[in-house]
């Protein structure tokens, strides 16, 4: 991210990094979107590893490093550290390396990062090739560090979600209160329409006898006129 990376977001990126290595000190660089690759000494293997990645300074040795948080996974995270032995080659939007372990064979201590952004490869790849030259170098030490203020961040916006859901909360209740107002006047409102069936019954009941008197007179007289 270079210039536009400003300081209240790295502020909250170090709280985040702090999590998984809490000597983190700062974070000297980022970029979004990459994916994670490793070499099995034929054909590459795409790793359910893809996120942010951090370049960050640490205040004890390893100085330097860099962490790809993986958005997929809490747990799932690469965190390599520079130390002797780790190598790196860019080509094109991949960054490649060799981990500094030592129980493998070298084809299987090859990695690769897929960046997005050309851009952002060149620029992490540089990083981390000036970091290796003095990765036994210890930070300065006005390096800013995260305060309790900072560290406390998460904290906050946990106490913003809190009050959100009790605001939500109160107006559940004031709906739910409504909800039964309504509900106590419901058997007014039946017996009102109950009261309006048994009318229109009555009246239908009353014609329907009235038509059927009708019909039998004029039944009676019809005999009475044909015999």
């Amino acid at each position: 991210m270079g210039g536009s990376y400003i300081n209240e977001e790295r502020k909250i990126d170090l709280c985040s990094v702090k999590k998984i290595d809490n000597d983190i000190s700062n974070i000297l660089d980022k970029t979004d979107k990459v994916a994670y690759y490793t070499f099995d000494g034929s054909k590459w293997h795409k790793q359910d590893i893809q996120g942010s990645m951090f370049v960050f300074c640490r205040s004890i040795h390893p100085y330097y490093g860099f962490l790809i948080q993986n958005r997929k996974s809490l747990s799932d995270n690469v965190c390599e550290y520079l130390i002797d032995g780790i190598e790196f080659q860019r080509t094109n939007l991949f960054l490649l390396y060799k981990t500094q372990s030592s129980n493998v064979s070298d084809d299987a201590r090859i990695r690769s990062i897929w960046f997005e952004s050309e851009d952002g490869c060149k620029r992490i790849s540089a990083l981390l090739n000036r970091l290796l030259d003095k990765k036994n170098e210890a930070p300065k030490r006005h390096t800013p560090e995260v305060d309790s203020k900072d560290t406390d961040i998460l904290n906050l916006f946990e106490k913003a979600r809190a009050d959100f859901d009790d605001r939500n909360n109160k107006g559940s209740l004031r709906k739910g209160r409504k909800q039964k107002d309504c509900t106590r006047q419901r058997p007014r409102d039946r017996k009102s329409q109950s009261n309006g069936l048994h009318m229109l019954y009555n009246i239908l009941y009353n014609m329907l006898y009235n038509i059927y008197t009708v019909l039998l007179i004029l039944t009676i007289v019809y005999y009475i006129y044909i015999f």
